[in-house]
């Protein structure tokens, strides 16, 4: 991951650490998603919440760090990562989002993204920028 990996001008936002649940808070929180990227399926998850000057909810990231025996981060998991679709911001606020999970270390730690939506246009090219790549593909279906 490059040094300025998701670096933005713009810190348009403060943000709130938490829990998986706390995402929900978003009323553009994306639940017809993969179930395996769903805030109730991330165990020992973590979330990061962007809110405005007036406190509202203007992004979030539902991600999951895995330790090994010795306590050592091993790999940062990515599983929802968004920001509120009429915002003039977006771009920025997923940037920043980025960058907190991402960036929480500096260690040579696996970094990956899981079921990532087609449709989440700035996500994809900006994981893509920084070297991600599809490693498979799924097909969410619903009935």
């Amino acid at each position: 991951m490059s040094k300025d990996a998701f670096l933005s001008d713009n810190h348009c936002s403060t943000y709130k650490k938490g829990i998986p649940i706390d995402a929900i808070q978003a009323p553009f929180y994306k639940a017809l998603v993969p179930w395996q990227t769903q805030w109730n399926n991330a165990r020992d998850g973590e979330s990061i919440l962007a809110l405005d000057e007036n406190k509202n909810v203007v992004g979030y990231a539902i991600f999951k760090r895995l330790f090994n025996e010795e306590g050592r981060l091993q790999s940062i998991i990515l599983f929802q990562c968004e920001a509120e679709p009429s915002h003039l911001l977006k771009e920025d606020i997923i940037r920043n989002l980025l960058c907190m999970v991402y960036k929480i270390t500096s260690q040579p730690v696996v970094r990956t993204a899981a079921n990532i939506s087609m449709s989440n246009n700035i996500l994809r090219e900006l994981l893509e920028k920084e070297g991600f790549n599809v490693k498979a593909e799924q097909v969410f279906m619903i009935k």
